[in-house]
């Protein structure tokens, strides 16, 4: 998508959005959008200058920048922005500095679907024969599909800190505990992308492959499940976690199978955030023991 700014009515530069990525900070994470200026040709005394620049970034349904996210700061080697005689490429970056909740929000906005990114850039323009600074804009958007906006989120390290820290089985363990842990990245990653079914039906598999490694089904008769919830009182903790693993293991049942009765359960978004983070504490429950 390509804008203009003009000054006294005249285009003098065209600006185009070009990408958008993502920066892990400490305790923060930076959304980064790259936008060009392409600066028409004008004479010594035609020379324009372009000061101020900022921009406000939000999910945008195609016109203006939607439903705001927040004020972006402009930076550049380049600043402040001067036309030339001959006509030239300046690039301008600008940043967002988000905490969790703010990047949260976008998720919960987004849901695992396709969206825009709409840019409001505003600045000031001045020239020899324009010596008071008039206002410039130029709204932009650009398509934040889902592989691209997962990306971003990787970049700023989003996808690592959106569950429990959770301390992963070494070399040295089970096959099943480490294939539990592969299967839980595939969880996430399922969920991200908007795949809810499918990432909840990873969570089964988690569960499957810790109650292999860990003999939850060992013995398994009718009378023994009848007997799980039995006795609770009694129970240690080691005993509760694995009744709640296969309480959960019941919950995610649907979403690996296609019988009449699985067909009518729907997995949406919170469905899926829902089971992914009970699943990676009850594997973190699991390490601890």
């Amino acid at each position: 998508m390509r804008e203009t700014f003009e000054i006294n009515s005249t285009i003098f530069a065209d600006v185009r959005l070009m990408n958008v990525h993502g920066q892990h900070g400490l305790g923060f994470y930076r959304l980064t959008v790259q936008v060009v200026v392409d600066m028409r040709p004008r004479t010594e005394n035609e020379v324009v200058v372009v000061t101020d620049l900022a921009a406000e970034v939000g999910m945008s349904e195609g016109i203006g920048i939607g439903l705001l996210i927040g004020r972006m700061v402009a930076r550049g080697s380049d600043l402040p922005i001067e036309s030339r005689p001959h006509k030239n490429e300046q690039w301008v970056t600008f940043d967002l500095d988000m905490d969790g909740s703010r990047a949260a929000a976008i998720e919960e906005q987004r849901a695992g679907r396709d969206f825009k990114l709409g840019l409001a850039i505003s600045g000031q323009a001045t020239s020899r024969t324009v010596p008071t600074p008039q206002r410039i804009r130029a709204d932009l958007t650009i398509d934040a599909n889902q592989s691209t906006w997962v990306k971003v989120l990787e970049a700023m390290g989003y996808r690592r800190t959106l569950l429990l820290e959770i301390p992963m089985p070494g070399q040295d363990a089970p096959e099943e505990l480490r294939q539990a842990a592969e299967h839980l990245r595939q969880a996430q990653d399922l969920m991200m992308r908007g795949k809810h079914r499918e990432a909840v039906g990873a969570c089964r598999d988690v569960l499957e492959s810790m109650g292999v490694a860990l003999a939850d089904e060992q013995g398994q008769t009718p009378e023994v499940v009848r007997s799980w919830f039995e006795g609770t009182r009694e129970m240690d903790k080691a005993a509760r976690v694995r009744l709640v693993r296969r309480a959960l293991k019941i919950l995610t049942h649907p979403a690996r199978h296609a019988d009449e009765v699985s067909a009518g359960h729907e997995w949406g978004p919170e469905d899926a955030k829902a089971i992914v983070t009970a699943t990676a504490a009850l594997v973190q429950l699991t390490a601890q023991d």
